[in-house]
């Protein structure tokens, strides 16, 4: 069993070490599936995908939002096509998400 001080100290350096990666750093570890990244990921952009969320009328906003960070994970493998930057593609996708079963997309495929 690890000591509970032990634990914590290792979860800090995790923390500060992932503070210090670029976003590009960020996705690079989503493509490698690593928990950490996406942990990171939503404390970095949480603040930006709510306000998404509100832009589109998203009622279930918890949920649509961890849907919209579950995607971003599933799709981090195609930023290293992309010409954008990291923050811009990041949002982009947030955004893209969330506007895909938005209430207000439903009426405009008819």
């Amino acid at each position: 069993m690890v000591p509970t001080r032990l634990l914590c100290t290792f979860l800090s350096r995790q923390k500060r070490r992932l503070a210090d990666w670029q976003d590009e750093d960020i996705l690079a570890a989503l493509v490698r599936k690593d928990d950490a990244a996406l942990s990171e990921l939503h404390w970095r952009y949480s603040g930006i995908a709510y306000r998404l969320a509100a832009r589109h009328n998203r009622a279930d906003k918890e949920e649509c939002i961890d849907d919209a960070f579950f995607f971003v994970w599933q799709y981090a493998h195609c930023y290293q096509r992309s010409i954008l930057s990291a923050k811009l593609w990041i949002v982009g996708m947030l955004d893209r998400s969330l506007a895909k079963t938005s209430p207000d997309s439903e009426g405009e495929s008819q």
